[in-house]
């Protein structure tokens, strides 16, 4: 038996243990038993890491994931075997894997630190809670189509240059809808990059907007009655060969 398919049958055997254990409430192999039989796969998974899955036992825990990365690893797993098996059937035998990727665009506002910091529902929630409204609704919305101020143009170019030495490919930055309000995005990476990529570029844009004399505000919705942020994920199917499956041409 190859470790290949001795590790298979431990899995299929330790899995089922785990669901008639912690689901059923009807355990069937002695833990003594069980403890061996984990024992013998984390030693053949640590001879032949190539073979480790995230959904093996030894990963797992009452049949749930220990962290938060292993669903995304799975779900993009999963979609790549479906997308394969379609391909297939529309007569693509070049492509080998189908890898899900992410474009996700950064939304924010720039607060000068000192106005900031007078008010008190900012510093401690990341939003207004009381103030008037904005006498006609949202104002100043021809912003977006306004040029960027010199001082926000140097905290982005500040911006790309450290995201860049991240390996963040940035690319696209502009003025949004809302007075003080502005977005960010990188080029499009797999969703397993993509996630990390983006809590890296969060922190690296609030630390910088402190060296540029701003505070650089996230939340969806930090100012009543205007525009909020959002984070839009653009999202795509891609094989290995670059072919785009959601390009409709």
């Amino acid at each position: 038996m190859t470790p290949k398919e001795r590790i298979d049958q431990l899995t299929a055997s330790l899995t089922e243990a785990n669901y008639r254990y912690y689901v059923l409430d009807d355990p069937t192999m002695p833990d003594f038993e069980y403890d061996r039989l984990l024992r013998e796969l984390e030693e053949l998974e640590a001879a032949n890491p190539e073979l480790m899955d995230p959904n093996s036992p030894t990963q797992r825990v009452g049949g749930e994931a220990l962290d938060k990365k292993t669903p995304l690893l799975r779900s993009m797993e999963a979609i790549n075997k479906r997308a394969l098996r379609v391909l297939r059937l529309f007569g693509n035998t070049e492509a080998v894997c189908v890898t899900t990727t992410v474009g996700p665009e950064q939304e924010y506002f720039l607060i000068d630190k000192e106005l900031h910091d007078r008010r008190k529902d900012l510093v401690y929630t990341g939003r207004t809670l009381f103030g008037a409204k904005p006498p006609k609704g949202q104002e100043l919305d021809d912003h977006y189509f306004g040029s960027i101020k010199p001082r926000v143009k140097a905290y982005m170019s500040e911006l790309n240059r450290e995201l860049w030495k991240l390996g963040i490919p940035a690319k696209t930055e502009h003025n949004e809808a809302a007075p003080a309000q502005h977005e960010f995005a990188p080029t499009y990476s797999n969703a397993n990059t993509a996630t990390d990529h983006n809590q890296l570029m969060m922190e690296t844009m609030k630390t910088l907007a402190l060296r540029h004399g701003f505070v650089c505000l996230l939340g969806e919705k930090p100012f009543d009655g205007i525009n909020g942020s959002g984070k839009h994920n653009n999202w795509a199917l891609s094989t290995d060969k670059g072919k785009n499956l959601l390009d409709p041409g």
